[in-house]
């Protein structure tokens, strides 16, 4: 009876020998812990940006003209405009290729994005209007009329609105002041041109102030470049210049103002740009 006592003692110490060495082996096992998730990215789209645009020029240039009363011609053009002898308006519509670069500043709150931008284009957009008439009934001789309006350059500073349709896809419009170089010519041919009072010629070019408003498509890729679609219309005001007198058989009065024309030119412009951000606009979302 002693021994059968005694042999489970011993068993149960031995037990208990073996499960504390397992529980020290487990508490010597390497723990493994789970990793915490890697913080997702998010575009931001505040800071400076700097790129370039290329695109295609519309204008529209209105021209009216208006008899000049000088001592040699006093009503000679008006009475002209008036019979129908000369034009007493035209357009000179045109199109041709743009190219510039840009500049700005974004802020973003939110899904609202806005900031400011400046930027220089040259412009190859030439319009020309020709227009003949021949009332002999009225002994006006055929008389043709030719008008150029040219645009050379345009800058523009704007604001920017936009919305975010998704985190890099940005929908906005603009809008502010434009400034451009304008030119404009006009000749008067009479036939005969060197025997006739209505033989007359004029030029200018002007720096002229004015407003353009839009929009625009701008999809971020990578983290710092950005591709836009835009679209602006542009209204220069008018520029004004005089179809002096020509004609060789008028020698003393050759230079004097016959007609003054009036130009307004306004525009569209269609172009595809590349922004370049700096400050890394890619930040980690926490």
């Amino acid at each position: 009876m002693f021994g059968v006592i005694h042999m489970k003692r011993t068993l149960l110490a031995i037990a208990a020998v073996a499960c504390a060495g397992a529980a020290s082996a487990a508490d010597l096992a390497p723990r493994t812990y789970a990793k915490a998730p890697v913080p997702s990215p998010i575009y931001s789209w505040t800071g400076f940006y700097v790129g370039g645009s290329v695109g295609g020029g519309w204008q529209d240039a209105t021209s009216t003209y208006t008899g000049v009363n000088n001592p040699f011609a006093v009503g000679l053009f008006d009475d002209a405009i008036r019979d129908g002898a000369l034009p007493s308006r035209t357009t000179q519509r045109g199109a041709g290729f743009i190219g510039g670069a840009q500049l700005g500043y974004n802020v973003q709150s939110g899904n609202v994005v806005y900031g400011i931008e400046a930027d220089a284009m040259w412009l190859n957009v030439r319009g020309t209007s020709t227009v003949s008439t021949n009332v002999a009934a009225l002994f006006y001789p055929p008389i043709t009329t030719v008008t150029e309006a040219k645009t050379d350059w345009l800058a523009t500073l704007r604001g920017r609105l936009g919305i975010l349709a998704a985190p890099q896809t940005l929908l906005y419009a603009t809008g502010g002041l434009a400034v451009g170089g304008v030119r404009g010519s006009t000749t008067i041919t009479p036939t005969p041109c060197a025997t006739n009072a209505f033989c007359s010629a004029g030029s200018a070019s002007d720096t002229r102030w004015g407003w353009t408003v839009g929009g625009g498509l701008e999809q971020a890729f990578g983290s710092q470049w950005s591709v836009k679609l835009e679209y602006l219309y542009y209204d220069l005001g008018t520029f004004s210049y005089t179809a002096n007198e020509i004609s060789p058989t008028f020698l003393a009065f050759q230079g004097n103002p016959n007609a003054k024309i009036d130009t307004n030119v306004t525009g569209h412009i269609a172009r595809v740009g590349v922004n370049y951000r700096f400050g890394g606009p890619v930040v980690a979302k926490y």
